[in-house]
């Protein structure tokens, strides 16, 4: 199996490019989409453990995880529990391996809902307001929810977190 990685303007390995701003994202550039996923395909590598190994149109691989990538580990299990925005319903349906254009930085996984609105991880207790990065404090939301609720706290944050507390001590 040959394996890739994709750096800079490795045009040919593209499966697409648009000059549209992600929905939600305000300021973001053009993007370049290398391939796209289900969520279930993309979770069965997650469930694996170890380097994901995501194969490209082109028949090459694309090493997206390596056992550094713990952010990003996390976020895929974010999604893993839940695909579903917590505040609108909105659900996340494909995972786009993307690019912003004109950065030199690997591509990303991310997922998309239906009408083009990216999925973002949230924390519950915002890391702005001493809330932590462990996973009983992490929820899905939409790009567009994610940016309304910014880092405030409300009634339903407090029951939320109440909630996972008493998950994690009874678990």
């Amino acid at each position: 199996m040959l394996v890739v990685r994709i750096v800079g303007d490795s045009k040919s390995l593209m499966i697409g490019c648009d000059d549209m701003s992600r929905k939600g994202k305000r300021g973001r550039k053009p993007k370049c989409v290398y391939a796209t996923y289900t969520p279930e395909e993309i979770f069965s590598v997650v469930r694996q453990n170890a380097p994901m190994l995501l194969p490209l149109p082109n028949g090459e691989t694309f090493v997206y995880l390596r056992n550094n990538s713990k952010n990003k580990r996390k976020r895929l299990v974010c999604f893993m529990q839940s695909t579903c925005c917590v505040a609108c319903g909105k659900k996340g349906e494909v995972f786009r391996l993307e690019e912003v254009r004109g950065q030199q930085i690997a591509p990303s996984l991310v997922l998309y809902a239906a009408d083009g609105t990216e999925m973002t991880m949230d924390h519950i207790l915002p890391q702005a307001k001493g809330g932590s990065h462990r996973s009983e404090n992490l929820q899905t939301m939409c790009a567009d929810c994610n940016h309304q609720k910014g880092s405030k706290i409300n009634s339903q944050t407090i029951f939320q977190i109440l909630q996972a507390q008493r998950l994690v001590e009874n678990g």
